[in-house]
């Protein structure tokens, strides 16, 4: 669940996903409560999953965008 939190596609929620993402990591870290580490990998791969909506907002939306758009 947590990896396809990182695959939202909403720059609005990305710092929400990113704090909860984080939270549920340091949890898992302090009370090793999920089997084989199951919620910390969920986090890595959603770390990862977020960087590249980054990337690709960067490198291929932005150039897309109409300049004169008015985005609050």
């Amino acid at each position: 669940m947590l990896s396809c939190l990182g695959l939202l596609d909403n720059f609005s929620m990305m710092p929400t996903i990113a704090e909860e993402v984080l939270r549920q990591f340091k949890l898992d870290q302090i009370a090793n409560s999920s089997p084989h580490f199951s919620i910390s990998i969920g986090a890595v791969k959603a770390y990862f999953n977020l960087r590249k909506c980054i990337y690709r907002y960067k490198k291929v939306k932005v150039q897309n965008m109409d300049p004169n758009m008015n985005i609050p």
